[in-house]
């Protein structure tokens, strides 16, 4: 089961449902580190694990703030900016329920004094999850994705099992590793994932096609699961070429 919100520095990473939380509590309330407190975590759940979700009222509550960044145009979306509200919420919800949803709505925290403050307004500034694992996605304009790309991928880790402990009747669960593929040219994306340990591992052509460029490559960066590497998993496709390189050039700075 998922839980319903991830609280880093500075933005609250929350599922469209009840507010829930894993927080840092040590956090200034400019969002950076308190120098004499180390961060930790807590986790807490509102959810039975035995019984689908509700129809939130969170959902429709974060919709309209959700509609002007769904509207967006966004260069690197398969799909062309969303027109109506009823549109947006008929994205989130095709994307954010299920009895184990690993999909976030990122906002920025009222106060970051208080981790578990309401916000009847919440700002929202982005979307990210992993809607079919191993692979995750994030749609995020506003300087926050590293950080919550970072709190993603320790949430994956933690709370999907290694496919090498096995479900219990002989057959294997969960992953061992995180998969992004990002347009070839989409500079800001790729130092994302590296910033956040992603290594380039290859690239696909004609994988990805755009609503407003057509059929584009796609790099393909990929991140092992702590104690385990890309090279023990065979997922670096027996090349250590940079996109740099199999694009010919540096990439464009963005």
């Amino acid at each position: 089961m998922t839980p319903a919100s991830l609280y880093s520095s500075s933005i609250k990473i929350t599922l469209p449902t009840q507010p829930n939380s894993i927080r840092n509590p040590s956090f200034s309330q400019h969002g950076r580190p308190n120098e004499h407190h180390s961060p930790s975590s807590q986790i807490r759940r509102n959810r039975n694990p035995k019984t689908p979700p509700p129809n939130p009222p969170g959902l429709g509550r974060r919709c309209p703030a959700a509609h002007p960044l769904l509207r967006r145009d966004h260069r690197w979306a398969s799909n062309k900016p969303l027109q109506s509200l009823e549109q947006a919420e008929r994205w989130l919800r095709a994307r954010a329920l299920g009895p184990d949803v690993h999909k976030f709505a990122i906002e920025l925290r009222p106060d970051h004094s208080q981790p578990d403050g309401n916000n009847a307004n919440p700002t929202l500034i982005g979307v990210m999850g992993s809607h079919v694992p191993p692979r995750i996605g994030y749609l995020i304009h506003a300087g926050y994705a590293t950080e919550a790309l970072r709190a993603l991928v320790s949430h994956l880790f933690t709370h999907i099992p290694s496919s090498s402990s096995g479900d219990g009747n002989g057959g294997t669960t969960g992953l061992d590793y995180l998969e992004a593929l990002t347009v070839t040219a989409n500079a800001a994306s790729q130092n994302v994932l590296r910033k956040c340990g992603f290594t380039y591992c290859e690239t696909l052509e004609g994988e990805f096609e755009s609503w407003s460029m057509g059929l584009c490559d796609s790099a393909v960066y990929r991140i092992a699961r702590p104690g385990m590497t890309l090279e023990q998993l065979g997922l670096l496709s027996g090349t250590e070429a940079t996109v740099e390189e199999n694009m010919g050039g540096p990439l464009p700075i963005q």
